[in-house]
């Protein structure tokens, strides 16, 4: 059973929350769901059942705290001109045989169009509809406001008559207050006898409490200004001065209907409907969605399905620069050095792609961070790194790049310079001495393969699939030999046959 009280996303504390899972009881923000685009409806990333929606009942600011958009609302081009056009035309037929009906017809339209405006803000839609909604049944809808009206006023006077002058000034104000209850609830109901029944007014009355009464005050300091600017023209009757006063009379109008249908889009909960925003309705894409779900497993300790999500994401959208950090961090975050080796190097190879080369050394080095036996598997990606924390002076590091690729690659075209570099690592390594005549040796050889073999280009390289649900490949090892000062951390010397 549900609550008035506000709810909050279970994964974002601060947001309100748009929808209810039944079934897991958990409450959702509209960034937490999972779309069926199939069905146009909402489902639980855990359970996938569909969600109750909530509405913006949680997250409508109240109408007075949007005063500033509500009377703005009219301003916008489509209806300012219509609101013109109505109010001059007015003004023009009552000077004409045939103003009773001219004026009826042009009110009719005028609260059509009003209507239409507390209907599409009471869905949640906060711009202005289309004015072509108020050209059908504007007449018949005249007919019954001006029946409304009629009714109470007849209603107050048979009170006058029965009762006294009391009691029927007392039905007025009643009266009064209760017209815009009635005008909201006709535009439910589209309901004469719905709308004029007091019980339904006094509900919708008790329901929203003091913000009614701020709405009516309102109300009436609008129709107070129109017979204030009024008074400004005087006694004298023009086209001019009756369209200007029509004008802002209409203008009040569409604020006032606005207002009323803002009211109720902001107590459809406890009126007993449900709307969106226009924010809400927008559909997101699979790539969204998908980092959606993934930041709900990863809120919920699912760190096995985040992975795989990851994993699903990456495959999907190879070239997403973005989705590969974030996987990456995530993989960081966790300490996953069973995944995260052949995963960097898709990555790697992805920075190099796409011309980001200054990432790449801090990216290899938050993987080593994690699995200090990680290897990029390309060879040039490898010799880059090296050439970067050389230039840096992290020589250790470099040679243990290199060290090695002369069997893993035994005739690769850079293999020359990579020793070259390795070597001049070494110098800058006093415990690395020993090994250097060897690396030399080993250069001399690659100089003599090189220069009795013709050169070949090397094969392009085509950037690893990127992988995080299986385990990385092993990768080829020297053979050891115990350091001579005992520190089994330190680089072992390397033998070059």
């Amino acid at each position: 059973m549900r609550t008035k009280d506000m709810d909050y996303c279970k994964y974002h504390p601060l947001t309100p929350a748009a929808f209810h899972c039944q079934h897991c009881d958990i409450d959702f923000c509209g960034h937490c769901i999972n779309e069926d685009p199939y069905r146009d409806t909402q489902r639980c990333f855990h359970c996938q059942q569909d969600l109750d929606p909530l509405g913006a009942r949680n997250s409508a600011p109240p109408f007075w705290r949007r005063l500033q958009e509500t009377f703005h609302y009219p301003l916008q081009a489509q209806p300012l001109i219509f609101i013109a056009l109505i109010s001059f035309l007015s003004a023009l037929l009552s000077f004409t045989p045939f103003a009773m009906l001219g004026v009826l017809v042009l009110s009719g339209i005028m609260m059509k169009y009003c209507f239409s405006c507390l209907e599409s803000t009471a869905r949640g839609q906060l711009n202005p509809p289309d004015i072509t909604t108020a050209y059908e049944g504007g007449v018949a809808l005249m007919l019954s406001l001006i029946l409304i009206l009629v009714l109470m006023g007849g209603a107050v006077v048979a009170v006058g008559l029965y009762l006294g002058p009391t009691a029927a000034g007392l039905l007025a104000t009643l009266m009064v207050i209760s017209l815009p209850a009635v005008m909201i609830n006709f535009a439910m109901s589209e309901n004469l006898l719905f709308a004029l029944n007091p019980l339904n007014s006094i509900k919708l009355i008790h329901t929203i409490g003091l913000p009614y009464g701020l709405l009516l005050g309102f109300i009436l300091i609008m129709i107070s200004s129109v017979g204030a600017i009024g008074g400004l023209f005087g006694s004298q009757i023009s086209v001019l001065s009756l369209g200007l006063q029509s004008v802002v009379s209409n203008y009040y109008t569409v604020v006032a209907f606005h207002m009323m249908g803002y009211m109720l889009f902001q107590y459809q909960f406890e009126l007993g409907f449900v709307a969106q925003t226009d924010e809400d309705s927008e559909a997101r894409s699979d790539r969204d969605r998908l980092l959606a779900h993934i930041d709900v497993c990863v809120k919920e300790g699912q760190f096995g399905k985040a992975l795989k999500l990851f994993s699903e994401g990456v495959h999907k959208y190879a070239n997403d620069r973005e989705l590969f950090e974030m996987c990456f961090n995530f993989m960081c975050a966790t300490k996953n050095r069973e995944h995260i080796g052949n995963f960097t190097s898709s990555y790697l190879q992805l920075l190099q792609d796409q011309g980001r080369p200054e990432l790449v050394r801090g990216v290899f080095k938050r993987a080593r961070d994690v699995n200090t036996e990680y290897q990029p598997t390309d060879i040039k990606l490898r010799v880059h790194l090296a050439r970067d924390c050389h230039d840096s002076g992290d020589f250790m590091t470099a040679i243990k790049l290199i060290n090695g690729l002369h069997k893993q690659h035994p005739e690769h075209p850079l293999l020359l310079e990579a020793y070259h570099l390795m070597a001049e690592a070494m110098e800058q390594v006093p415990k690395m001495a020993a090994q250097l005549p060897a690396c030399h040796k080993l250069i001399a050889q690659l100089k003599k393969q090189t220069a009795a073999a013709p050169v070949q280009k090397s094969p392009q390289k085509t950037r690893p699939k990127p992988t995080v649900d299986s385990a990385p490949k092993p990768t080829l090892e020297l053979e050891p030999v115990e350091p001579a000062d005992g520190n089994n951390n330190d680089l072992p010397p390397i033998e070059f046959r």
